[in-house]
């Protein structure tokens, strides 16, 4: 509305999802996408019994290891997870491993969290 068109130059980026699939060498166009970052887990359970993957934004409450449990509870035992944590920085980590292995870490800090029928 202020500026020509000429006058702007748009750089985009790429989401956290993105690359935390980039980095995991797996696709994200068939994953089912979402947050639980300020949100409820409500939900969650039934997304992941009927996806076979899907990508979640974490948040400080619904940390990955909360989710790995909620799902355990849910009788969610024969998914494989991979949680991305603090992407593009210097102390960037990846964990894999089942979702009773993911219940048992500690706080991953601004993770992305892929869940899925295969092997990670």
């Amino acid at each position: 509305k202020h500026f020509a068109t000429g006058d702007l130059q748009v750089i985009p980026g790429i989401s956290s999802m993105q690359l935390a699939c980039a980095r995991l060498g797996i696709s994200w166009h068939d994953g089912l996408l979402a947050s639980t970052h300020g949100r409820g887990l409500d939900g969650v359970a039934d997304l992941v019994k009927t996806h076979p993957k899907v990508i979640l934004l974490t948040g400080p409450e619904a940390t990955p290891a909360h989710i790995a449990k909620v799902l355990l509870d849910a009788g969610i035992n024969d998914k494989q997870a991979a949680v991305c944590g603090n992407l593009s920085y210097p102390d960037e980590t990846i964990i894999r491993g089942t979702l009773a292995e993911i219940a048992e870490k500690g706080q991953i800090n601004n993770s992305v969290m892929v869940i899925t029928d295969e092997e990670i």
